[in-house]
């Protein structure tokens, strides 16, 4: 997500995301938080997470993520 972030343009600390997974999928964005509001930053990153393929390691039936890019 950090990656993703930078290349929409944002600053590293600038960002927070909560999200919710289901086995290997995202299954709920429930907050894209930015520092400093801009749009269309939080919508680039938004596109992002959502787009994000979470690799086979995510099994847990159901967990919900906190990060800060």
């Amino acid at each position: 997500i950090a990656k993703d972030w930078r290349r929409c343009g944002g600053r590293p600390g600038g960002a927070s995301v909560e999200l919710e997974t289901t086995l290997a999928e995202i299954v709920h964005v429930e907050s894209v938080a930015l520092a400093v509001p801009e749009p269309l930053l939080e919508r680039c990153l938004l596109e992002a997470v959502w787009d994000l393929v979470l690799p086979a390691s995510f099994d847990d039936a159901w967990r919900s993520y906190s990060i800060d890019v």
